[in-house]
């Protein structure tokens, strides 16, 4: 009978630790690949990345493609990406660090090819049960012309893709994509 309460142990132990590989590893190997690949001092600053870097992240993306990445970081306050993208088409996305995609963002959803998003971290049920969100609540969330995201982490990662079919247009393309801000709010 001891043996089979120690085989009940080993099996209840090797299902928690498969559990909390499979919930907690993808995440940190996500952010140790980024880490890996543009440099710990690339947070809440646009990068664009190498053809190299592209193919090592976004393996499902063409290197012939432009990617900007911004890996920003909400402890110490809202981050403002501002965008004025080449017509045609490009996607905006923003993700946490473990992977989870929060919001996303196309040339058709948008309307138009230059864009600002404000970013900051959501409020927790505490801060919202004690009344701590703002008086206009959503009606505050456009400004000029732009969106408010709320990302449930403090840290993550902003992606731009526009894909390049031609080589004739990626300097072009390069150098608009070049002009995407990623830096500290200037709202308070």
């Amino acid at each position: 009978m001891g043996r089979f309460y120690w085989f009940l142990l080993f099996l209840a132990s090797a299902i928690a630790t498969h559990a909390a590989y499979v919930l907690y590893y993808p995440g940190y190997n996500f952010d140790s690949k980024l880490e890996a690949a543009v440099g710990p001092d690339s947070r809440n600053k646009m990068l664009m990345l190498t053809p190299a870097q592209v193919a090592r992240l976004f393996p499902a993306y063409a290197t012939s493609d432009i990617v900007a990445m911004c890996r920003y970081d909400l402890t110490n306050g809202p981050m403002q990406i501002a965008a004025k993208l080449p017509r045609g088409y490009w996607t905006f996305s923003i993700f946490t660090v473990k992977g989870r995609q929060v919001y996303s963002l196309t040339d058709a959803q948008a309307g138009e090819n230059s864009f600002t998003v404000d970013l900051l971290q959501a409020p927790d049920i505490i801060a919202q049960l004690k009344g701590a969100l703002d008086e206009g609540g959503e009606a505050e969330a456009i400004n000029d012309v732009g969106w408010k995201v709320e990302t449930p982490d403090a840290r993550g990662i902003a992606v731009i893709w526009v894909p390049v079919a031609d080589p004739i247009f990626r300097p072009t393309t390069l150098a608009a994509v070049q002009s995407t801000t990623c830096e500290p709010s200037k709202k308070k």
